[in-house]
């Protein structure tokens, strides 16, 4: 895991009492230096985001779309800092952010059925060519 202080004004908003992260008290100055750290994220920084979409979702997502979802929600960005994302509730965030920014709705849930979901993947595989997004066979 990379070390807090790397993350600059970031790191100011982990709370480790709860291994949260508190944006409620971020000024605009920060909050623009926090979305430029996150618009320069590296290959490295983004690759956990960018496994749980592949391994989880069969996702292969541009980087800088995964990127503009971040700066859109820090505490999922902090989440992908943290390497925290790869747990079940962030994962589900994170492609429903994905998911979002493409014009799709949320990735459907076991009891909405088989028709649904095959429904859901056919709209899938064609928005996501518009944005260059791989989909796994």
């Amino acid at each position: 895991m990379t070390e807090f202080n790397s993350f600059g004004d970031f790191a100011d908003y982990y709370t480790s009492s709860n291994y949260e992260f508190d944006n409620m008290e971020i000024s605009s100055e920060s909050y623009k230096k926090i979305a430029v750290y996150i618009r320069n994220f590296t290959k490295e920084e983004i690759s956990p985001a960018d496994m749980v979409l592949s391994d989880y979702y069969g996702m292969e997502v541009p980087e800088e779309i995964i990127k503009q979802c971040l700066e859109k929600d820090f505490e999922l960005a902090f989440e992908v800092f943290s390497e925290g994302i790869r747990d079940t509730c962030q994962r589900s965030i994170l492609v429903d952010a994905v998911l979002k920014y493409i014009g799709m709705r949320s990735w459907p849930t076991y009891s909405e059925g088989d028709k649904v979901f095959a429904d859901f993947c056919q709209e899938l595989k064609i928005k996501a060519k518009t944005f260059n997004i791989l989909i796994q066979e």
